[in-house]
């Protein structure tokens, strides 16, 4: 395997430190000086250790060839060459068991990493900005710290990973499966999270500020003390979901299905909750003045020292809800 690693990375030729900065070439492509990016597609690093090599959006040229040698097979010296790296290729790399992948403090910023097979691999704190991730199988790995802002990770697999306190602003997750995910704190303002499967996922005291999750499924998950300031849930499976004191301001609920939720002490003021189903859900205690409830479904919600409307109050208990 040592001997694959280095006729692969042999293959780049030196940088030109003077030129100016080329765009990331195309996979098997050259860049403007005749240079090809280092390709490691289907590469086995099984049980390899890259903690803190730095891959910074591109390949590796023969000068630090035998730094990133080093590193592949245990050193922890920085093997980045600054902004002129270019471009390196990593796609359906497979990291998984039987051997346990350590990229803790990787820098991996803007790394084609599509269909990449990390489970179980141990990413704290690794930098993935902008990387491509879009398929890849991240299940179980330790992404705690980890910062992903605007990567790609359409349909990615993160199946009871470690989230707690990752950076995912801006971070497309279109389709992706996070299922019992740990999401503690994490920040994922203005992230994609459309039609994602977050089934059981927790998102304890959570950044979701502007998150769009419509349609998205988040049956039995946790939001107690998330922020979800203006986000869009619609038609959003939240039943049974746990988000007590959690901040709903003027969030997008239309549609969604909130039945036997538990949303005491919830702040959804100016919340849009029209056609919603809230049947059996707690929201004693919740603040939902100014919140839109046309045509929410509320038999046997409960409404004790809710915070509503004065005339929303008559309709509501009219609907079959209780605590009025």
């Amino acid at each position: 395997m040592i001997d694959d690693i280095k006729d692969v990375l042999g293959q780049t030729n030196r940088p030109d430190h003077n030129a100016q900065s080329q765009p990331i070439p195309e996979r098997g492509q050259q860049d403007a000086g005749g240079q090809e990016s280092a390709d490691l597609s289907g590469l086995d690093l099984i049980g390899a250790r890259l903690r803190q090599i730095n891959l910074l959006g591109s390949s590796l040229s023969k000068d630090n060839v035998t730094d990133a040698y080093q590193a592949l097979v245990g050193c922890d010296e920085t093997t980045a060459d600054g902004p002129h790296q270019r471009g390196l290729n990593l796609a359906r790399l497979d990291l998984s068991e039987p051997g346990v992948a350590d990229l803790s403090d990787a820098d991996l910023r803007g790394v084609d990493l599509c269909s990449v097979n990390l489970r179980g691999a141990r990413l704290c704190r690794a930098r993935f900005d902008c990387a491509d991730l879009s398929d890849a199988d991240l299940s179980d790995a330790d992404l705690c710290e980890a910062i992903l802002c605007e990567a790609e990770m359409s349909q990615a697999k993160l199946v009871r990973a470690n989230l707690t306190a990752a950076d995912l602003r801006g971070v497309c997750l279109y389709r992706a499966n996070l299922r019992a995910a740990i999401l503690n704190q994490a920040d994922l303002h203005g992230a994609d999270l459309f039609q994602a499967d977050a089934k059981g996922a927790n998102l304890f005291q959570a950044d979701l500020r502007g998150i769009y999750m419509a349609q998205a499924n988040l049956a039995g998950a946790c939001l107690r003390q998330a922020e979800v300031v203006w986000a869009d849930l619609t038609a959003a499976d939240l039943s049974g979901v746990t988000a007590g004191e959690a901040t709903l301001h003027a969030a997008n609920l239309t549609g969604a299905s909130l039945r036997k939720a538990d949303l005491r002490k919830a702040f959804l003021g100016q919340a849009d909750l029209r056609g919603a189903c809230l049947e059996q859900a707690d929201l004693r205690e919740a603040y939902l003045l100014r919140a839109d409830l046309d045509n929410a479904i509320v038999k046997e919600a409960d409404f004790t020292g809710a915070h509503i409307d004065p005339q929303m109050r008559m309709v509501l208990k009219q609907r079959g809800a209780v605590g009025l």
